[in-house]
C-alpha cells in the first residue's frame, strides 16, 4: 500500500477510535446506513423461535453459522469441516452433508455470499471457494496471527483481527485491527481498514483478543461495519476505504472495553475457564452483528447476577426501541455459552455453543422469526 495512503488511514482510524473513547464523536449511523427515511416508524421488532435443533455429537465444537441463500445454512463444525443444512418452510432443519474439499483442519468461522464460501481455521489460515470455482484456495501464514470475525461480499473479504510482522514477529506493528482483501488477488494483498485508538501494538486487542468478541459485517450499500469489541465504538468504512461514520456504542447500551492487568492477560491467554470467570461472566460483550433486512443489530451477551441472556440492540437512529430487547434464547449452561448469528430476510439463524470443556453437549441451532 502507498505509504501516504497508509498514514492517512492510520490517522483516520486511530483518531476515530480515540474520539469515540472520549465521547467526542457521537455521530450515529444515519440515513445512508439504514437507507430508509421512515426507520423510526418501523423500529419495533418481535422475535419468535421457529425451531431448535441440537447438532450431532461429532459437531461438538461447531462455532459459527452462515446462510447460503434463504433455504440452506453452512455451519463451521470444527474437525467435521463445513456442514450444510437445509431449512424447510416450516423451519425444520435437516443435514445435507459435508462441504467437499474444505482444506482447513478445524473450521472455526464461516461466511457466505453469492456462492462464495470463506472458512477460517485457528492455525493461521483462511480458505475460500469463489462462486463458480471447483476448487479451494488456501492461505496459511503465521503473519495471520488473530482472526476474531470474518465476512464476505462477493469477492470482497473483511476480517477483524491482527497481523504479525513476518521478519520481526511484532504484533500489530501499525496498530491495524481490521483488514480487507479482494479474493481475486488473494489474502496476501490485504489492506488495513481500521487502526486501534491506542496505536501500534493494539494493546487492547493483544490483551483481550482471546475473548473472541467484536464483529465485521458488510452492509447493503457496500460499506463495512466494524466493531472491535475491546475498544469503544463501531465504524462504518467506505467501500474504497476511510472511516465514514462512527457509532457510539455506549450510548446504544453496549459496553466494549477490556482492561486487564498483565497477570490477568497471561491467565486469559491460557485458560478458557478464566476467560468466562474473569471477563465474559462479569461484563457485557458483543457476540455478533446481524442484519435484519437492512437494519444492523448488535447481539449482546448480558452477564450478571449469575445469569446470562442475550439482547438485540439496534445500531442507528430510529431503532431506539430496539435497545434492550431480549432474544428468546435459553441454552442449558448459559454461563458457558456464546452465540454466533446470521440473517436471511426476516429469519435469524443462531448457533449456541457451550465452551465448558467438561460438557459433552453439542451446539444448538435456533431459528428465530423477526416481525415488525
Amino acid at each position: 500500500m502507498d505509504s501516504g495512503l497508509n498514514e492517512a488511514l492510520r490517522s483516520a482510524g486511530g483518531s476515530a477510535l480515540k474520539a469515540a473513547s472520549t465521547g467526542a464523536v457521537l455521530v450515529l449511523l444515519g440515513v445512508c446506513l439504514l437507507g430508509r427515511a421512515a426507520a423510526s416508524e418501523r423500529a419495533a421488532l418481535s422475535f419468535k423461535v421457529v425451531s431448535t435443533r441440537q447438532l450431532e455429537p461429532e459437531h461438538r465444537w461447531a462455532q459459527d453459522v452462515a446462510w447460503d441463500g434463504d433455504s440452506q445454512l453452512v455451519v463451521a463444525a470444527g474437525r467435521s469441516g463445513l456442514v450444510r443444512f437445509s431449512v424447510a418452510r416450516d423451519g425444520s432443519v435437516q443435514i445435507v452433508g459435508t462441504e467437499a474439499g474444505c482444506p482447513v483442519s478445524f473450521a472455526a468461522m464461516v461466511a457466505v455470499s453469492d456462492g462464495t464460501i470463506v472458512v477460517v481455521g485457528p492455525n493461521h489460515e483462511i480458505a475460500w471457494r469463489r462462486s463458480g470455482a471447483r476448487g479451494w484456495t488456501h492461505y496459511q501464514s503465521r503473519e495471520l496471527d488473530l482472526v476474531l470475525d470474518v465476512d464476505v461480499d462477493g469477492d470482497r473479504l473483511a476480517w477483524l483481527g491482527a497481523m504479525r510482522q513476518a521478519e520481526t514477529h511484532e504484533y500489530a506493528p501499525e496498530g491495524a485491527v481490521a483488514w480487507a482483501a479482494d479474493l481475486r488477488q488473494g489474502v496476501s494483498e490485504r489492506s488495513p481498514v481500521l487502526f486501534s485508538g491506542s496505536g501500534p501494538g493494539a494493546p487492547e486487542l493483544s490483551a483481550c483478543g482471546c475473548l473472541m468478541v467484536g464483529a465485521v459485517r458488510y452492509l447493503p450499500d457496500g460499506s463495512l461495519l466494524v466493531a472491535p469489541g475491546v475498544e469503544p465504538g463501531a465504524f462504518v468504512i467506505e467501500r474504497h476505504g476511510g472511516v465514514r461514520e462512527v457509532l457510539d456504542l455506549q450510548t446504544a447500551g453496549v459496553e466494549t472495553r477490556c482492561q486487564v492487568s498483565e497477570e490477568e492477560r497471561q491467565l486469559l491467554a491460557r485458560s478458557v475457564a478464566a476467560r468466562f470467570e474473569l471477563q465474559l461472566n462479569r461484563h457485557d460483550t458483543l457476540d455478533d452483528i446481524v442484519l435484519v433486512g437492512d437494519r444492523p443489530l448488535a447481539v449482546v451477551r448480558r452477564a450478571g447476577a449469575g445469569h446470562v441472556h442475550w439482547e438485540a440492540v439496534g445500531l442507528g437512529p430510529g431503532l431506539e426501541e430496539l435497545r434492550g430487547v431480549r432474544l428468546p434464547l435459553d441454552p442449558p449452561g448459559s454461563s458457558w455459552v456464546r452465540v454466533s448469528c446470521d440473517g436471511a430476510g426476516d429469519t435469524l439463524a443462531i448457533l449456541e455453543t457451550n465452551y465448558d470443556e467438561q460438557s459433552d453437549d453439542p451446539p444448538r441451532l435456533v431459528l428465530i422469526e423477526v416481525t415488525s
